[in-house]
């Protein structure tokens, strides 16, 4: 879409993709989800990732999370458009010479997308809750279904 220039690793190093997908990448399901994501987790020292999750932007249970096998979780890569948020990011100068806010004043009024796979983690990896029963997710897969 053009609107972000460099690297990715460069966009990953600023934490230009919290812009983006400020949201995190996925929770927990089960008891452990959304907002209770620290159950079982109180007695952990936060303080020595504090600072790494404040510069992500992300929740820090989440980047603190334990994954193991048998864990449930959500993969829910997404963009989303937040005009308060790009507005914010602008005036303190974030992400110059990586973000293209000009570019970005096109999409203030889409609103944004994520789709949701849940996972299980296992020894190896993980698979797919529901196997090849996905949503149809490309535009080829999605126009079949509404009948274009």
């Amino acid at each position: 879409l053009g609107l972000m220039r460099g690297t990715a690793e460069d966009a990953v190093a600023a934490g230009a993709m919290t812009l983006f997908m400020p949201h995190g990448l996925g929770h927990g399901m089960g008891l452990d989800v959304h907002d209770c994501e620290a159950i079982g987790e109180r007695s952990f020292d936060f303080s020595e990732i504090t600072e790494q999750a404040a510069k992500s932007g992300t929740c820090i249970q989440r980047s603190t999370w334990r994954i193991e096998p048998g864990t449930v979780m959500t993969d829910e890569p997404g963009i989303y458009f937040i005009p308060a948020l790009i507005d914010k990011c602008r005036a303190e100068g974030k992400y110059k010479g990586i973000v293209d806010y000009e570019a970005l004043d096109a999409y203030r009024d889409f609103g944004g997308i994520r789709i949701e796979d849940d996972i299980i983690v296992t020894e190896t990896g993980s698979r797919m809750i529901g196997g090849d029963k996905r949503i149809p997710i490309t535009v080829d897969e999605l126009e079949a279904v509404v009948g274009r």
